[in-house]
């Protein structure tokens, strides 16, 4: 059996959008493009949640010599093949267990292409899992158990009154689209029911069924909790839990992502208890599990057939009124995978325990202006390993040519 990973970080414009039709915007293909290899670094065939297989695939159109990896191959170890997913397709159709960055009706349709029979009524659950307003089952669990402080907690509205009311009495609010991309379907609310968040919202109630409204927080930290779900309607156990840890991030002003600190899970959790005790963030995780299982596992299982999935559950902690800082154990639901994860997973197989460092998503404007900076880091900041282990140095995760316009990069300090 064969796993055949893919990236495709277009998966929550495509669920947005609901079409097995959709095309993404081409800078999103560039993207996709580029960063097609990111997968060699969480990948596995050897029990990383998905199970040992017989072997291990990455789906890349990139013309990459083997070279690119040279040192990294030799210093870090095998990695998996990757190539053109035709071929591969031909060889393994048989049985071939196919992991995306997420899955979606849009990349069920690619694959048809290729001969694999993608299971749509799952995607089409996914879909409605995905929603924000579907993780507000998540939120009204917490609240139940007190975890939210004084804060008021996320809520959906159905009716532009009801939007109008909540922008003109308890402004500020964020307003969330149900489905949307990364740092998009946001809309920042400050003074009121201005025109502009208006027509927002009429465009969003018309095209999303509703609105989800949230208190913009003064936060000093975002921070996921990163685990794995397998499902078995066969099994004893129909639902496994299998915990990766923490992943500490960081946003633009936009709430797009930039970048994860690099660290182990004590130190990341360490760094959290500075503001929040250690025992209040490990309870939220367990609260965020059992609602996880009761309102989306259960839900999944309705599809009756094995299946295994990546969570990411986004967190942050900021100060309320009073300047008390609390937590916030449910922001957003990811269910795909992460930067956040692949971070996660890539500190604890490559980087020695107690190193910190980050894992960046750098973007340019213009060719060869990455491949510049690839050259210069490399000079200045050399990779250095011991025992297996990066204890210091830049490496960029993908392939930096001169075409390239994004990068996934690693720099231990």
């Amino acid at each position: 059996m064969a796993n055949i990973y893919f990236f495709n970080p277009e998966h929550d414009l495509a669920l947005a959008n609901g079409s097995p039709h959709y095309q993404p915007p081409k800078n999103v293909v560039k993207f996709a493009d580029d960063l097609s290899l990111l997968p060699l670094w969480f990948a596995s065939n050897d029990g990383l949640f998905y199970g040992s297989n017989d072997k291990c695939f990455v789906h890349s159109d990139l013309k990459v010599d083997e070279s690119w990896l040279s040192e990294e191959r030799r210093l870090l170890g095998n990695f998996c093949k990757w190539g053109d997913k035709k071929l591969f397709f031909a060889e393994n159709k048989e049985d071939s267990l196919v992991i995306p960055w997420g899955k979606d009706l849009a990349f069920c349709h690619r694959l048809e292409r290729f001969g694999a029979v993608p299971d749509t009524n799952e995607c089409d659950l996914i879909r409605e899992v995905s929603r924000r307003d579907f993780s507000l089952k998540i939120t009204q669990h917490i609240h139940d158990k007190g975890l939210y402080g004084n804060m008021t907690p996320p809520c959906s509205y159905l009716s532009l009154d009801d939007i109008e009311r909540r922008a003109t009495e308890d402004s500020p609010t964020l307003f969330k689209a149900p489905l949307s991309g990364s740092g998009r379907g946001l809309c920042w609310c400050r003074n009121g029911f201005e025109k502009r968040v208006e027509n927002w919202a009429v465009r969003t109630l018309q095209t999303q069924g509703c609105v989800v409204a949230e208190p913009i927080w003064d936060k000093v930290a975002d921070f996921a909790f990163e685990f794995g779900v397998s499902l078995n309607p066969d099994a004893t156990e129909h639902i496994t839990i299998q915990d990766f840890g923490l992943s500490l991030f960081e946003t633009d002003s936009a709430g797009v992502y930039r970048k994860n600190r690099l660290a182990s899970n004590s130190d990341i959790l360490n760094i959290l208890s500075e503001y929040v005790p250690a025992e209040e963030i490990q309870n939220a995780f367990c609260e965020v599990k059992k609602a996880f299982v009761t309102h989306y596992a259960k839900r999944l299982l309705s599809v009756r057939k094995k299946a295994q999935y990546f969570i990411g559950v986004d967190m942050l902690i900021g100060k309320d009124t009073n300047g008390k800082f609390i937590l916030n154990p449910c922001v957003e639901v990811n269910m795909r995978m992460t930067m956040g994860l692949a971070s996660r997973v890539f500190y604890d197989r490559y980087v020695e325990e107690g190193k910190l460092g980050e894992f960046t998503i750098d973007n340019a404007k213009e060719p060869g202006a990455l491949l510049a900076d690839d050259q210069r880091r490399r000079s200045e900041n050399p990779l250095i390993i011991k025992n297996g282990k990066i204890v210091s140095g830049y490496m960029s995760l993908t392939p930096v040519m001169h075409s390239t316009l994004s990068r996934a990069r690693i720099e231990i300090f």
